[in-house]
């Protein structure tokens, strides 16, 4: 790995600070600070420097077992005043309290099992006996052609006029079936998403 510029002054400054006695340290040290307290010296920033993979075990071990203190009532007041500011001027737009998580949280929760509860019945009605009889009836009906390209075998679909969601109790029936090719399946109204939706298949039930 080649060190960057910064990297081996820092070395360089190790060895000669490891070289040095205490008395020379504290000499050091001692300047510095009257330095900075003239000058009102700030060190250099961190920001943007990544840190090594040494630097963030020490950190780690050094922190393992350590609880942060409780926050006091005044530093918990700061942090109210400061974000009721920030809120007024416009940098946080939204405050989320803990009741809008809880139903969020449950909104999803009931979503997801409706989801799960809707997907397991459609499984066992489209497997079911009910579902095989009548797509064999509306086959037969129809002499096993498609109805709309006109074309006799192949890959044939039965297709409900009425949607299988919105009249459950249409599902079964023959009147309320069509038989279509895989190609024409696709182009009908309730097929996958509506804006592929072109031909419409209106007939009397």
């Amino acid at each position: 790995m080649k060190l960057s510029y910064r990297q081996k002054i820092g070395k360089a400054n190790k060895k000669i600070w490891l070289n040095k006695s205490k008395e020379e340290k504290e000499i050091f040290s001692k300047k510095m600070r009257e330095i900075a307290l003239l000058k009102k010296y700030s060190p250099p920033s961190r920001k943007g420097m990544k840190a090594t993979l040494k630097t963030k075990l020490k950190i780690s071990k050094s922190r393992k077992g350590k609880k942060r203190p409780p926050l006091s009532k005044e530093w918990k007041q700061k942090i109210s005043e400061t974000l009721k500011y920030k809120y007024k001027i416009g940098e946080i737009k939204t405050v989320i309290t803990k009741e809008q998580i809880e139903k969020s949280r449950t909104t999803h929760i009931k979503r997801y099992k409706n989801y799960i509860y809707k997907t397991k019945e459609k499984k066992r009605l489209r497997k079911g006996v009910k579902w095989k009889r009548w797509r064999e009836a509306v086959f037969k009906r129809d002499n096993y052609t498609c109805q709309s390209c006109k074309i006799k075998g192949g890959i044939l679909e039965p297709h409900h006029i009425k949607s299988w969601a919105k009249y459950p109790k249409l599902r079964f029936k023959v009147n309320n079936g069509l038989t279509l090719c895989h190609n024409c399946h696709k182009l009908t109204k309730n097929y996958g998403n509506p804006k592929s939706r072109r031909i419409n298949y209106e007939k009397k039930i």
